[in-house]
This record gives C-alpha cells, sequence and structure tokens, in this order.
C-alpha cells in the first residue's frame, strides 16, 4: 500500500484574518476534529495545525492520494459551515516532498508572520503531540514531523535567525512604543493568562513597564501571572470598571466572539479624559469588535495590522533566511533519500525471511539425517554457520539495495529481486524508491 503525505491548509498570507478566525481551533477542539477527519476525508493518518496566523492539516492518505488535500479542505469549510467554492482561492496545497519542504519552513519560522520567531515550533510540536496521543499518527507522518523538529534546532542554531526576540508580541511592543515613546510609567491591561499574554508581558517589563494589571476568567491563572511581573490580578468581570487604568490594553483570550465593543472602550477614555489607548488584540477570534477602529484616540491592532513592521523584519534577516533555506533544502533531501530507503524495506525484509526460510528448511534435512551422529553443540555450530552464510550473502547486495534506493534508483532493482526471487512485494512507484 502506497502512502502519500501532503498538507492543505490557509494562513495569513492567502486568507484574512476573519476568515482564519472562522476556522481556528482550539486544543481542546482538534482530538474529536482529527478523528472526524480521518473517517470523513479517507486519511490513514493527520496532524492539524491551528495558530493564529494558519489553519493546516497534514495527512497520510493511501486511497486517492491526488485528491486527498481537496477532501481535507472540504472536510474543514463543513465543519464551520462555510461555503467551499468561496474559500477554495484561499486554500493551499502540497503533495510528497514538497510538503515535506513546507512543514520543515513552518517548523523553522520561514513561513511565519514575524520571520525567526520560536512560538511556531512549540505550537507545531503541541499539534503532533496531540495527535500522537489520538494515535492519529503512525509510521508516515511520525518521522516527518520528528524531522521536522531537528531541522527547526539546526536552523536556528546555526543561521542565529531568532537571536533577536522577535515575535507577533515583540513587534506588538515596538507599536506601541511608536505611539508613547518610553513605555516606563504606562500601565498594561492584560486580558488572558496563556503563552501568548506570558510572552507580551515579558516583551513589555523588558521595555521598562512595571504597572500591569491582568484579568483572566480563571482567577488562579491570572494571579499567577500578575504576580510573575509584579503586577496586580483583578476578577475578569471587573474589566469595565478598572479599563480606563489601561494606557495598553493586551486582549489574548480563548473567547470565541468579542469581549470588547465601541462602548465599553467609548466609556473607558472618557474617563481617561480622551487621553490615548494603544489596544492591541492578539487573539484569534478577536477579542476586540473592529468597529473599535473608528473611534478617536483608541489605536487597534490586530495580529494582521503587524505586517508593515514585519517587512522591516524581513529586510534585516535576508541572509540569515538565505541560509535557513540552504538547510532546508538539504535536510529535505536526506528525508527524501530516508523515504525511499524505508520503501525498500518490505522487499530486503521478504528476501531474507525467503534466504532463511530456505536455510532453515536445509538445517532441519541435514538434522534429521545426520542429527544421531551429531552432538547438541556440533549442530548449533552448524546452524550459527548457516546463518553466517546467508546474512554474508546478503548483506553486501542489501547494502547495495538501500544506496540504489537513497538515490532514487531502487525501485528497478526491488523488481528485479523479487521476480528472480519469487518474492511477493508491494513496491513504491516510480521515483519514489
Amino acid at each position: 500500500m502506497t502512502v502519500e503525505v501532503f498538507i492543505a491548509g490557509i494562513n495569513h498570507k492567502s486568507a484574512s484574518l476573519d476568515v482564519r478566525e472562522c476556522l481556528a481551533l482550539s486544543y481542546e477542539d482538534i482530538p474529536p476534529v482529527l478523528h472526524a477527519l480521518r473517517k470523513t476525508a479517507e486519511l490513514e493518518e493527520a496532524v492539524i495545525v491551528s495558530t493564529c496566523n494558519r489553519v493546516e492539516i497534514y495527512g497520510a492518505a493511501a486511497v486517492e492520494p491526488d485528491s486527498a488535500p481537496e477532501r481535507a479542505q472540504r472536510f474543514l469549510a463543513e465543519l464551520r459551515g462555510l461555503d467551499y467554492g468561496a474559500l477554495e482561492p484561499m486554500f493551499y496545497s502540497h503533495l510528497g516532498e514538497d510538503t515535506v519542504s513546507h512543514l520543515f519552513n513552518v517548523a523553522s519560522s520561514l513561513d511565519s508572520l514575524v520571520v525567526g520567531e520560536t512560538q511556531i515550533l512549540a505550537q507545531v510540536r503541541r499539534s503532533f503531540l496531540v495527535a500522537v496521543q489520538e494515535h492519529c499518527v503512525g509510521r508516515t507522518l511520525r518521522p516527518l514531523f520528528e524531522r521536522a523538529f531537528t531541522v527547526a534546532k539546526e536552523v536556528h542554531t546555526a543561521t542565529g535567525i531568532g537571536e533577536t526576540r522577535v515575535s507577533v508580541s515583540s513587534v506588538a511592543v515596538d507599536l506601541a512604543e511608536r505611539i508613547f515613546g518610553d513605555l516606563s510609567g504606562h500601565t498594561v491591561f492584560v486580558t488572558g493568562a496563556g503563552a501568548t499574554a506570558t510572552l507580551a508581558m515579558t516583551h513589555f517589563h523588558d521595555r521598562g513597564v512595571r504597572n500591569f494589571i491582568v484579568a483572566n476568567r480563571t482567577s488562579k491563572h491570572g494571579e499567577n501571572l500578575a504576580k510573575e511581573f509584579g503586577g496586580e490580578a483583578i476578577q475578569f468581570d471587573s474589566i469595565a470598571a478598572r479599563l480606563h487604568e489601561a494606557d495598553v490594553l493586551l486582549t489574548a483570550t480563548g473567547s470565541y466572539k468579542p469581549i470588547f465593543d465601541a462602548d465599553m472602550l467609548n466609556a473607558a477614555l472618557k474617563k481617561r479624559r480622551y487621553r490615548p489607548m494603544y489596544v492591541l488584540d492578539i487573539a484569534v477570534p478577536r477579542d476586540v469588535h473592529p468597529e473599535v477602529n473608528r473611534i478617536a484616540n483608541i489605536y487597534l491592532y490586530d495580529v494582521d495590522d503587524l505586517e508593515a513592521v514585519v517587512r522591516e523584519n524581513l529586510a534585516e534577516r535576508e541572509e540569515k533566511v538565505a541560509h535557513a533555506l540552504d538547510i532546508i533544502g538539504t535536510e529535505v533531501g536526506k528525508f527524501r533519500a530516508y523515504r525511499r530507503q524505508l520503501a525498500a524495506e518490505p522487499v530486503i525484509r521478504a528476501w531474507r525471511e525467503a534466504a532463511h526460510a530456505v536455510r532453515q528448511a536445509e538445517f532441519e534435512r541435514l538434522k534429521n539425517k545426520l542429527g544421531e551422529n551429531l552432538t547438541k553443540e556440533q549442530l548449533e555450530e552448524i546452524e550459527y554457520a548457516t546463518e553466517r552464510v546467508v546474512n554474508r550473502f546478503l548483506g553486501g547486495a542489501i547494502d547495495k539495495l538501500k544506496e540504489f534506493s537513497r538515490n532514487g534508483t531502487g525501485a528497478l532493482y526491488m523488481e528485479a529481486v523479487a521476480d528472480l526471487f519469487e518474492i511477493e512485494k508491494n513496491l513504491p512507484p516510480p521515483g519514489e524508491g
């Protein structure tokens, strides 16, 4: 059975935030969706990666693999009750080696909104572990993702592309400095206590902010985060009463509907005597209603608004990106060789088994004929010697077959071995072995 890998999805380059937030899945949502996806799209294996900038399905398909990406895309659209025809131009997909290259780029943060950020590797790893726990990953996707993690580490180590702390959160802090200048002495009001909020608070703290107010639905998490940065934790239902204290509102909750609307922000602004407020909404779906953008002295930025600063970062990192792409190109080639050699394993295993079956039959014949005249030790020595003969005879030929497979010429030789030795086989198509 030939299994092909693919990727199908959308990201910040292909779809607007409005679309991405409609398709986004929380980690808690993913397990049942994985099982439904495998059944509906007829996939052997599957991993779903959902972040603020992408929703991607990585799959392994044996049934009509060429159409597997479309089946996955349709599933995702129908899951959210959306018109696939309208979404189709926003989806992208890759098959085979192009999937390998895409995943290596994603894990290494070369496909991120902010190139070099390190959050994406942790997000991809967590998505992979969810799929592993749900038994949706096997011998096809497991080595692919494990190699992607290794490649990402090598890219960051060899290029230094992530040495400067650059992420969506740090870019957001840059924008705050453009509005207020020196950030020390300003108050940052935070809703949400997850990894994204924590990282953003770290960047604000590094720029001199010491006044933090933290509100989270789970009070304990909010209290822990506030304590970490010397801030104050408040109840979630106290947000409206305290919002006017915020110079910067940083919101990153997991809510499926907006928490902040125009009325709430207008009321806070009035209490502030209309002093400017910087509102940073890095949640997907968004926590702040888009109508807030029309309020004077409110500077609202969501994840799509960060692209101007991101482009500046890209210009500074072109050389490092080029180096990273060279590393990924080399690693894709190595993984291609690995997959080709893996394709030879069924024939190699069957060849060994056939040879040892002949050896065992002849040894049993000899034992039945001469066994009474031979000691137990002599029989064991004969059996060991016959095993060595078979292994030495096959060893060189098998090494060559593996080498041919890695180089892409193995399919012809595997076919010949299978025919000559009458081995049942499941050979890869030309070009894979």
